[in-house]
């Protein structure tokens, strides 16, 4: 079927298809160097049992993580925000009543709660690095 009014084309180009895709490698950035943060492992106490140790992570990857996270998540909420916008508004002023549009609930609630979840990952690595620097600051002071 024909697009007379060409609303195939500009909803194309007005979705913002490049942010959706830096916002993917960002987002698979972040994982990767998640997945370098060192894990438990056992050593010997001076009593000479076991005892259970979880190093902290670096400083610079934990900085990278959050930098990528942050760059996700604002792009994420620009990105849902003109899909948003778009949706509900473009369909309507571009065809002059011809065609009615109706926003998608089911993926405008993907979208935002995908925004919101990376919101709060990016904050909970703000937390830990603040944590470790405080724990280290206490500890280097004794």
């Amino acid at each position: 079927m024909p697009d007379p009014l060409n609303l195939i084309m500009i909803a194309e180009k007005s979705c913002l298809s490049l942010n959706r895709y830096v916002v993917i490698v960002a987002y698979v950035e972040a994982f990767i160097l998640l997945s370098t943060f060192p894990g438990w492992y056992e050593e010997r106490d001076e009593n000479g049992s076991d005892v259970e140790v979880k190093p902290f992570p670096s400083r610079p990857v934990s900085q990278c993580v959050l930098l990528a996270l942050m760059l996700g998540f604002s792009l994420g909420v620009i990105s849902i925000l003109w899909q948003h916008i778009n949706s509900s508004s473009m369909a309507e002023t571009l065809n002059y009543g011809a065609v009615s549009g109706h926003i998608g609930v089911g993926s405008m609630a993907l979208g935002w709660a995908a925004a919101a979840i990376i919101g709060i990952v990016g904050s909970a690595m703000q937390v830990v690095i603040s944590s470790i620097s405080l724990i280290r600051r206490l500890t280097d002071e004794e």
